[in-house]
């Protein structure tokens, strides 16, 4: 876990465990102590003077939805009363789209596919890892978008099954990129990659598109959930490295920030 110290695998009498994964957006380029589960976590010990709340932050880079399950069950045994997890709209659909062509065969790539992939890299390993590379896949690939959003879908209404089986409160929250909620921030080489891999607007559309129609179906399962697309669009705030294109700290204080208006009141009522 991203923690400064060694987690007891017995959890204290009238704490509430919260655990918490994602890729590497909440495995975090920040301290430890920076990361939106452990602010939220500060956040909620200094509001109550009766309930307190323990956050393990488990996000590890390249995690995708089929990880989010397999996590849960792994430390199902540190019996987590509450677990978030956090679906990265940049490249979690891909990652649920790989894991669809290992079970069923590689779709052909062009043969300038990953010559293409490889010179805009140059540009920005950032812009390409946590932006371009999703987009990029599914142009190429259009007919994997509505199979990927399906995978994802079914596996998140088996966590919420799985969770209510174990007595534990499920959350889920969206992430934008950097591309959808602050493109001006660096805006020069953001083009430069639109036009290395000769997107569309409409391509720039892809990310969200997907995000979107996944969300329709968490919407038909009650599934209970929190999109920081509005919350973080056109801010005028920096909310991502430019480096990589990662949450900087402010990005994490924020999202801690707005899951504790939304969700205050659900984190004290937990049945522990």
């Amino acid at each position: 876990f991203r923690e400064d110290t060694d987690t007891n695998p017995n959890k204290t009498k009238g704490v509430v465990r919260v655990l918490v994964t994602g890729d590497s957006q909440v495995d975090g380029t920040v301290n430890n102590n920076e990361s939106f589960p452990h602010v939220l976590e500060s956040k909620l010990n200094s509001g109550s003077q009766t309930t307190k709340f323990e956050f393990l932050n488990g996000g590890v880079g390249s995690y995708g939805p089929d990880q989010y399950f397999l996590f849960l069950n792994k430390y199902l045994f540190l019996d987590p009363d509450i677990y978030i997890i956090c679906i990265y709209t940049g490249n979690d659909f891909m990652d649920s789209a790989r894991i669809l062509e290992d079970k069923n065969g590689l779709n052909e790539r062009p043969e300038e596919y990953f010559s293409s992939l490889r010179n805009c890299l140059m540009l920005s390993n950032g812009a390409i890892n946590q932006v371009a590379n999703q987009i990029y896949y599914f142009k190429t690939f259009p007919q994997m978008r509505e199979k990927s959003v399906k995978h994802a879908l079914e596996l998140i209404i088996k966590i919420d099954n799985y969770c209510k089986q174990h007595n534990i409160d499920f959350i889920l929250v969206f992430l934008p990129t950097k591309a959808d909620v602050e493109w001006q921030s660096d805006g020069d080489v953001l083009e430069k990659v639109k036009n290395c891999l000769a997107l569309s607007e409409s391509d720039l559309k892809i990310n969200r598109e997907l995000t979107q129609t996944l969300i329709q179906g968490v919407l038909r399962n009650n599934i209970s959930f929190i999109d920081f697309y509005d919350p973080m669009k056109n801010k005028n705030v920096e909310f991502y490295w430019k480096k990589d294109y990662h949450l900087n700290n402010r990005a994490h204080s924020f999202i801690a920030e707005k899951i504790y208006e939304k969700y205050y009141s659900f984190f004290i009522r937990s049945k522990r």
